[in-house]
């Protein structure tokens, strides 16, 4: 049977025996034990392999393969290399595309998450603090448990909780055993009472229908003294109570938006930074199941005793600006209902 050119079903490449080797080009299908033209080796002088590829229904498909070593060890051209460079070129300047967009992204995602967190951590330390303003505090006299500054989008909140003894936790309060005059600093009270007062910074004295703030100097057992003078008379029996104080405000004056709290009528310290919006509403009872009325800031202690609910809209912006030079910011809102308000 004479040979016959490999047919297309039989996909022959060098590289498939050894990459260094390079073919001659001659594929053929002969018979079994029949011999390899002498014609097709004369084709080249250089040394030569016959490789079996293939064995079926009696035929058998052979490659003669060029291993001279100016050959096998040929390396690429100038243009073999330009076209190398060409495609690498390419390649780089995508995956450079790629990571380029990939580090805006991780630094736009990162700063989105920065404001929503400074957001989440503003709301949730003033609703805890809403939740207990005015425990251990008078329901009589002067409203003292919330107060505040309407400043349209930047208002200012102060929340008043009376203070709690650690060990007992009983409200740290007592009463005054004589008359105290005005301008006086000293308040004598029952025996006992004085120590529960050993932590305390800020207290509030009333006779029931006054009352102010002072800072407490010193504590004894029976004494109380005061960093400054009381502004009234204040008759036996006024009541003397602990208050944590807490005053929440905007400071705009630097180059960004801060937010603060001043504690027990001390200094500003930065809270939360980039808060840019915090608009505080107040909703008056009844609220059956609406409350009947809304206001920026309640006009008396009328008012401020039919404070049932909070309202607090607030956005915080993110500390570094985006890729794109914005700056995201993430604002939301909540209604926290005063436990120690609710009838």
């Amino acid at each position: 049977m004479s040979s016959r050119t490999c047919s297309p079903k039989f996909p022959i490449r060098a590289h498939a025996i050894r990459p260094e080797f390079r073919t001659l080009g001659h594929f053929q299908t002969l018979p079994f034990g029949r011999a390899i033209p002498s014609a097709a080796k004369n084709l080249s002088v250089r040394p030569f392999t016959e490789f079996i590829l293939s064995k079926a229904e009696g035929f058998r498909v052979t490659v003669l393969v060029d291993q001279s070593p100016e050959v096998r060890f040929r390396g690429f051209s100038f243009v073999e290399l330009l076209v190398t460079m060409f495609i690498v070129g390419i390649m780089l300047t995508a995956m450079a595309g790629f990571f380029s967009i990939n580090v805006a992204t991780r630094h736009n995602m990162g700063m989105v998450t920065e404001a929503q967190q400074g957001l989440r951590a503003l709301l949730e330390i003033i609703t805890q603090e809403l939740r207990q303003a005015g425990a251990c505090l008078p329901t009589t006299g002067l409203f003292v448990a919330l107060d505040g500054a309407d400043g349209g989008d930047q208002d200012s909140l102060t929340l008043r909780i009376g203070q709690v003894d650690r060990d007992t936790l009983a409200c740290v309060q007592g009463s005054a055993t004589a008359a105290v005059a005005q301008g006086a600093v000293t308040f004598p009270v029952s025996a006992g009472q004085g120590s529960l007062f050993a932590d305390t910074t800020l207290v509030y004295v009333t006779d029931g229908a006054n009352g102010e703030f002072h800072p407490l100097a010193s504590a004894s057992d029976t004494r109380l003294t005061l960093a400054e003078g009381v502004e009234r008379n204040y008759p036996a029996g006024s009541g003397i109570y602990g208050v944590e104080e807490r005053v929440y405000a905007i400071d705009a004056g630097g180059a960004r938006p801060m937010m603060t709290v001043a504690v027990d009528g001390g200094v500003a310290w930065p809270l939360v930074d980039g808060v840019e919006r915090f608009n505080v509403q107040y909703l008056l009872g009844p609220c059956e199941p609406d409350c009947a009325d809304v206001v920026d800031l309640p006009a008396d202690t009328t008012e401020w005793r039919l404070v049932r609910e909070v309202f607090i809209e607030a956005e915080v912006m993110a500390p570094q600006a985006q890729r794109d030079g914005q700056y995201a910011a993430e604002g939301g809102q909540i209604t926290v209902k005063p436990r120690n308000l609710i009838d």
